[in-house]
């Protein structure tokens, strides 16, 4: 028996397979997230009740959808079980006014063919070496844990600039990894924050946001200076030129880049120039 059906928190591990044979980072708590929360969309293709292929769209406050976790077990493609899966999707999730993802270049054609249109670049950059060059630690401002701050500033801050409440996000990574949260303030407000989380392979830094360039490095290299054994990833803008330069003299390396693609129209309603990270291409 074959069909298409909502995934549930039982089939978590069978989705977590499935990310894990592509090489991809997700965990069993990442997938529980985007499981468990009602506004999210999160379908599965089964076959002999075994769970082959997989869909999700996290939705923020009805306004967003941001399509990601598009996989299809090796045995099972070709069958066109991914086009049942994405074409449901999209259905379901036409209530938003936007709907948005990013595609690798192998699922550029793919999501063309259904509408979507490219409107910029991410480029994924990968440290594997555990030193780098300390020197460009000088000069930049102290970043403060978490602890001292509210999770409502953070939302708050986030939403003026991001365009969109992610209270959900947010919420989900203080709560999972509160050790990789970092927070500056300016004159008691905030200016910049970054959160993060332990992947199956690295742990990936995003989303950040920030003022500017220098509060951006001040809380990526303070989180560096403490996990120095454990690879990391970022997900970076494509217009967040400085950044990606610094980065590349720390001895990140670029490894990858996504597509960003919208359907109908595109979500630009923040402030693009200040988001200098993503939480990753399933989460927008």
């Amino acid at each position: 028996m074959a069909g298409l059906r909502r995934l549930t928190e039982a089939d978590a591990d069978q989705a977590l397979e499935l990310s894990t044979a592509e090489g991809w980072n997700q965990t069993k708590d990442d997938w529980l997230f985007l499981i468990r929360n009602a506004e999210n969309v999160c379908l599965a293709f089964e076959v002999d009740r075994a769970v082959v292929a997989t869909a999700t769209a996290i939705v923020y406050q009805k306004e967003l959808a941001w399509i990601g976790m598009v996989l299809v077990h090796q045995q099972h493609r070709g069958k066109g079980y991914s086009k049942l899966l994405f074409s449901k999707l999209l259905e379901t999730v036409d209530f938003t006014k936007f709907i948005q993802l990013d595609a690798t270049p192998a699922g550029l054609p793919v999501y063309k063919k259904f509408g979507f249109k490219t409107g910029g670049e991410i480029y994924r950059m990968v440290l594997e070496r555990t030193e780098y060059n300390h020197s460009f630690m000088q000069d930049l401002p102290e970043a403060n844990s978490f602890f001292d701050h509210s999770i409502s500033e953070l939302i708050e801050y986030d939403l003026k600039i991001y365009g969109v409440n992610r209270s959900v996000l947010i919420e989900y990574l203080i709560s999972t990894y509160p050790d990789l949260v970092r927070v500056l303030k300016d004159e008691d407000q905030v200016s910049g924050y970054l959160l993060g989380r332990k992947g199956m392979r690295f742990l990936h830094l995003g989303p950040l946001i920030a003022s500017g360039v220098e509060v951006a490095k001040a809380l990526l290299i303070n989180v560096l200076s403490i996990y120095k054994s454990q690879p990391v990833v970022v997900d970076i803008s494509e217009i967040q030129i400085e950044l990606k330069e610094w980065l590349e003299n720390l001895g990140f390396v670029e490894s990858r880049y996504f597509h960003r693609m919208y359907l109908n129209e595109p979500f630009v309603e923040g402030n693009l120039s200040k988001q200098f990270l993503i939480s990753g291409p399933e989460f927008g």
